[in-house]
């Protein structure tokens, strides 16, 4: 991408790329079970324990997640959101169709929704936010954001299921939740524990590979593993502190 013309050439390629993950999340809803990730994994030899359960992952949790063609519903949850954004700027900058602007839109909020990811919601709702406050004028967004409330409201008076949403976003900062997945204070623990590791070693780390290889996060049995408190680590900024310390982390 060198220019605004390369960028208009991805328009069509992305918005059928969009509806293609669309009819992969129908059919993952409807089926209950991710037929198309059990066939990918079929075709891998090397296949890790965190998805060694492939299309069937989030069929049994409470949480029920739609992954649609990815291997984890937090990975098609960013795709939706990022292709929600993408669009509203290829409306505003290049005028696309009513039609597939629409559609591209609905079909990036039903992946933002169906991944049941609360960071997803929530950073979708941000981004949306600020793109808005950019490139509309204040009394429009005025309208705009009084007439979005007013519809959130009635809309949560017809669907139960929107309530549900909502409480999914506040468990996220209640620490007496028992919704699972990930929370503040989770990372919290996370963030304690990474920084036991480095007391010794906080300016270089512990070293490349320390987490997978000498904390054993890499073995197949969850039994190796030397300090579950650190979880997945999935915050990359941890991840560089505990092997590459304060140094390695701003460098």
């Amino acid at each position: 991408i060198k220019d605004e013309l390369s960028v208009a050439k991805l328009i069509k390629p992305m918005f059928f790329c969009i509806c293609i993950l669309f009819l992969f999340a129908v059919l993952n809803i409807v089926l209950r079970h991710n037929y198309f990730v059990d066939w990918i994994l079929k075709t891998s030899r090397d296949v890790s324990f965190v998805y060694a359960d492939g299309g069937s992952k989030y069929a049994l949790t409470d949480r029920f997640r739609v992954s649609s063609m990815f291997l984890n519903a937090f990975n098609y949850g960013y795709t939706c959101m990022v292709m929600c954004l993408l669009f509203m700027y290829f409306k505003n900058e290049f005028q696309i169709a009513k039609s597939m602007f629409y559609m591209a839109e609905f079909f990036s909020i039903f992946g933002i929704i169906s991944c049941g990811c609360r960071t997803m919601m929530v950073c979708s709702i941000l981004g949306c936010f600020i793109f808005c406050v950019i490139h509309y004028k204040i009394g429009k967004l005025f309208k705009a954001g009084i007439f979005s409330l007013v519809l959130f409201i009635f809309a949560m008076q017809i669907f139960p299921q929107i309530n549900d949403y909502v409480s999914n976003i506040y468990s996220v900062f209640d620490s007496k939740s028992q919704i699972k997945g990930s929370s503040i204070e989770m990372r919290e623990i996370q963030m304690a524990s990474t920084f036991y590791w480095i007391k010794d070693d906080i300016a270089f780390g512990r070293g490349d590979a320390f987490f997978s290889v000498d904390l054993g996060f890499n073995s197949d049995d969850k039994r190796n593993m030397v300090d579950e408190d650190l979880q997945g680590l999935e915050n990359v900024t941890l991840h560089y502190l505990l092997e590459r310390g304060i140094v390695g982390t701003l460098i």
